[in-house]
C-alpha cells in the first residue's frame, strides 16, 4: 500500500505522553525509502482529545506541501462533519513533470547567465564563525537546541507594522537581526549563510505547481552583514533587503547549477542554515481549523545519526498561533554550547528591539529595489532624495538619452534640438 495506518488507545494511560513519543518515534524510524511506504498515519485516542500523527518522508513533502495537505484535510473533515459534499481544488502538474522540465531548463542561457552572480557571491571575503571543534568527532556529539519565542504583540508588529518604513518583508527583519546577533557574539563583519526557500519560483511558466505536493526546496548562499565596521542598523537592514532582492529567481538556480552544470564547481562553506517556514497557524479562508499543530512531543523527525553528521547550525523560524518560535539546533561537537546560548540570547534581545524601532517609524524610505530603475546605488538615491519627495526613478527615454549625451559633451541643447509642428486648419463658415 501507499500508506500505513495505526491506531493507539492511550485514554486510560497515566504515562500517555511518553507512550505517544515512543510510538511516534518508532513509526517515523520504520520508514525505508527503498521499499516504502513513505506516508504513515497514527490516530492517538487520548483522555481529553484525540491526536493524529502524519509522518511523511521529506522526499515527498516540503513546507508548502504541508499547507496544501492540511488545507485539504481540514476541508474534508469539516465537510464530513457537516454532511456536505466536498470538492477539493483541481490538481496541478505532477512533481515528475516539473522535474523533467527542470532538466531542460538546466541547459538554458537564462540559467547559465547566473553563474557569474553566484561566483561573485561565493568569492566575497567572509569571516568564519564557531565550528572550532574537531569535525571528525561529529558522530560522538549530542544534538542540542536553543529556543526562544516572541509573543502576540511583537508578532503582530512584525507582520503588519515593521515593513512600512523600508518596504521590507519578514525575512528581511529576521535576517538583519540574525546578522547583528552573529556580529555581536562572534565579532564577525560578514558571514556566509545558507538560506532555504520553497523553490517554487516561476522559472517554468508552462508548469503549474501551485498545489503540487513534493520536495521543491531550494538552498542557496547569502553573505550577511553583521553591523560591524561602523554600519548602522538601518544600513545593515537595507543591505540585507537589497541582497535578497538581487537574488536571481529567489535563489532557485544555485542548486540547479550544482546538480546539472559540470562547469559550475563552486562550493558553499557555510556554518549556518536558516529557514523561515512561514505561518502555520492561520487558515487561508479565515475560518476555524479542525486540525492544528500540536505541542505534544512526537519524537525526532530525522534520525539522530543523520542530524549529527551535519556540522551546520540550523536556525528555523516558524509563526504559529500568533507566536514566533526560533530554534537553533546544532551538534555540540561542531559548536560550543556556550556560544550558541549567547547567540540565542542576543537574537532574542535584538529582534524585538528592531521590530519596535521599525514599527515606530511613520515615514517610508525608498531603497534601490523599490525603484523602476534597479541599478541606482544607495548613496546616489540618498543624494537625489534629500527632501524625501522622490517617488520613483526611471530609465532615460531614447530622446532623453540624446539630450543628456549632448549636455555631457558641452553642446547647447537649444542648438542641438529643434522641435516644430505645423497644422492646416479647415473650418467651415470662416471667411
Amino acid at each position: 500500500p501507499d500508506y500505513q495506518f495505526e491506531q493507539y488507545d492511550l485514554a486510560g494511560s497515566e504515562n500517555w505522553k511518553a507512550e505517544l513519543r515512543t510510538y511516534s518515534t518508532a513509526l517515523q524510524a520504520s520508514m525505508e525509502p527503498a521499499t516504502g511506504p513513505l506516508f504513515k498515519v497514527a490516530l492517538f485516542q487520548l483522555a481529553e482529545k484525540d491526536g493524529v500523527l502524519l509522518a511523511i518522508h521529506h522526499l515527498l513533502v516540503d513546507g508548502v506541501s504541508w499547507r496544501i495537505l492540511l488545507e485539504d484535510l481540514n476541508s474534508l473533515y469539516q465537510g464530513l462533519q457537516a454532511g456536505l459534499p466536498v470538492q477539493l481544488p483541481a490538481k496541478t502538474d505532477a512533481f515528475l513533470s516539473w522535474a523533467q522540465a527542470l532538466q531542460s531548463y538546466a541547459q538554458s542561457a537564462e540559467l547559465k547567465a547566473e553563474r557569474r552572480y553566484w561566483s561573485d557571491v561565493l568569492d566575497q571575503q567572509v569571516d568564519p564563525i564557531g565550528q572550532t571543534r574537531d569535525r571528525s568527532l561529529l558522530g560522538q556529539g549530542e544534538l542540542r537546541t536553543a529556543t526562544f519565542s516572541l509573543g502576540r504583540q511583537e508578532v503582530e508588529q512584525l507582520v503588519t507594522k515593521t515593513h512600512r518604513a523600508y518596504n521590507t518583508e519578514i525575512n528581511d527583519i529576521l535576517l538583519t537581526a540574525l546578522g547583528l546577533s552573529l556580529g555581536q557574539v562572534f565579532d564577525a563583519e560578514r558571514v556566509c549563510i545558507e538560506l532555504e526557500g520553497h523553490g517554487r519560483e516561476n522559472i517554468l511558466p508552462e508548469q503549474d505547481i501551485t498545489r503540487t505536493v513534493g520536495w521543491f526546496t531550494s538552498i542557496f548562499p547569502l553573505v550577511l552583514p553583521t553591523g560591524r565596521g561602523g554600519k548602522t542598523t538601518v544600513e545593515t537592514l537595507i543591505e540585507v533587503k537589497e541582497s535578497l532582492r538581487k537574488l536571481p529567481n529567489k535563489g532557485v538556480g544555485f542548486g540547479i547549477l550544482q546538480a546539472f552544470d559540470g562547469g559550475f564547481t563552486k562550493n558553499v562553506e557555510s556554518a549556518v542554515l536558516f529557514n523561515y517556514l512561514g505561518d502555520f497557524g492561520t487558515s487561508e479562508e479565515g475560518g476555524q481549523q479542525a486540525f492544528r499543530a500540536s505541542a505534544e512531543d512526537s519524537g525526532p523527525a530525522v534520525a539522530l545519526e543523520n542530524l549529527l553528521q551535519d556540522p551546520r547550525l540550523h536556525i528555523n523560524a516558524l509563526l504559529s498561533d500568533g507566536h514566533l518560535q526560533v530554534d537553533l539546533s546544532y551538534n555540540d561537537r561542531a559548536f560550543d554550547p556556550a556560544q550558541i546560548a549567547a547567540l540565542s540570547t542576543a537574537y532574542a534581545q535584538i529582534l524585538p528591539v528592531l521590530i519596535r524601532d521599525l514599527s515606530s517609524q511613520t515615514e517610508t524610505y525608498l531603497t534601490p529595489s523599490d525603484l523602476t530603475y534597479p541599478h541606482l546605488p544607495m548613496a546616489a538615491l540618498a543624494a537625489l532624495n534629500t527632501e524625501g519627495l522622490l517617488e520613483d526613478v526611471y530609465r532615460l527615454s531614447p530622446l532623453q538619452q540624446g539630450i543628456f549625451y549632448h549636455w555631457l559633451s558641452g553642446s547647447s541643447a537649444a542648438s542641438a534640438y529643434l522641435t516644430q509642428r505645423s497644422y492646416r486648419l479647415e473650418l467651415a463658415g470662416l471667411e
